[in-house]
């Protein structure tokens, strides 16, 4: 973290199409009880240390519940953590709830998909200088690692410079 490098933990979250696309065990579900999700995020939170916060894996549905996300929002809040939302659940209600209970979160700008990289880190470049700050996300496929970091090479050249997420995240204790 001292080099400006920051962990978020993944949760699986139930997409529109659970059970036959399963993001895997312990996968917080709208058809559970609010405790028995909570019980499952705090297993999946027991297992790993040094995270600033949460992100979503998958979660289609469950990021569309107001009733079954809201405790999960609140637990992050309770632990200090902020919450990103990777974007790509139409519907989210995430931002809402998390400006309600005033925890710090931000929302993805750009999904940086291999096969469209170069593009997609134009587009992060375009958003940064128009909002301040952009967040791109891309899954750490060697190819696509090796393509980011040659990119964040030529950031200062073109006066960008990459900040952790903590920096980027849209708060509503922030202007």
């Amino acid at each position: 973290r001292a080099e400006g490098h920051e962990v978020l933990l993944a949760i699986p979250l139930e997409p529109n199409d659970y059970p036959a696309e399963d993001p895997g065990p312990h996968t917080l579900l709208t058809t559970l009880p609010t405790d028995e999700n909570i019980k499952r995020l705090q297993w999946l939170m027991s297992r790993y240390t040094g995270y600033i916060g949460i992100t979503n894996f998958m979660g289609a549905k469950f990021e569309t519940v107001p009733a079954s996300l809201r405790p999960v929002l609140e637990e992050a809040k309770r632990r200090g953590l902020i919450y990103l939302d990777d974007g790509s659940v139409e519907g989210s209600v995430a931002g809402q709830i998390a400006e309600e209970l005033e925890l710090e979160y931000a929302t993805v700008h750009v999904l940086l998909e291999a096969g469209s990289l170069d593009k997609a880190l134009a587009e992060l470049e375009a958003a940064a200088r128009s909002r301040g700050a952009a967040i791109g996300v891309a899954k750490a496929e060697a190819a696509t690692v090796k393509q980011i970091a040659e990119w964040a090479g030529s950031l200062e050249d073109k006066g960008l410079v990459l900040v952790p997420v903590s920096t980027a995240l849209r708060s509503p204790r922030q202007s």
